[in-house]
């Protein structure tokens, strides 16, 4: 064997390892950086409306003004508001996974409504939407998230379950 067959080798089982501790450590830090990164943008973007800040506020708006109205507008973006800091924290507390998961996706059809409500403000053209419509959008990341997280969840408990049955019901399946 030449010398350089023999690096070619030793260079592609160094990468193959590399790539199954990177995909080990994807693996076992995923959820933890999910739950962490959907509390941050949620916490963050509900506390910023709750101290009036949020450069979403004439998207809200507009919103408002077309389903319920201008006179609820203060109460409604208030509400969000802590509905989006409750949910960020829920997300922290595994045991809830499911719970969060839900209002995640309430949440989420209530944020998309602009799309179709609000077209003027979301879109410029048929599939060429706003930088607001583009942040809307984006939000399909945090489905994606939430939902690699219950992936998670489940496939650990599922693994787990052999190994939590007795000697007795191994057996027997």
């Amino acid at each position: 064997m030449r010398r350089t067959e023999w690096r070619g080798r030793a260079g592609q089982q160094q990468a193959q390892l590399a790539l199954q501790h990177t995909a080990r450590l994807s693996v076992q830090w995923f959820e933890l950086v999910a739950r962490v990164a959907i509390f941050v943008i949620y916490f963050w973007f509900g506390l910023l409306k709750l101290l009036n800040l949020s450069p979403a506020t004439p998207l809200a708006a507009a919103l408002v003004s077309h389903t319920i109205g201008m006179p609820y507008f203060s109460a409604s973006f208030k509400a969000l508001a802590v509905f989006e800091c409750v949910l960020a924290l829920l997300f922290l507390i595994p045991a809830l996974t499911w719970l969060s998961a839900a209002l995640l996706v309430v949440h989420l059809v209530i944020v998309s409504s602009p799309l179709v409500l609000v077209g003027n403000v979301a879109w410029i053209h048929p599939l060429v939407p706003t930088l607001e419509g583009q942040y809307i959008i984006k939000d399909l990341a945090l489905l994606a998230l939430a939902v690699g997280i219950i992936a998670t969840r489940e496939l650990a408990a599922r693994s787990a379950a052999p190994a939590m049955a007795s000697p007795r019901d191994r057996v027997q399946s």
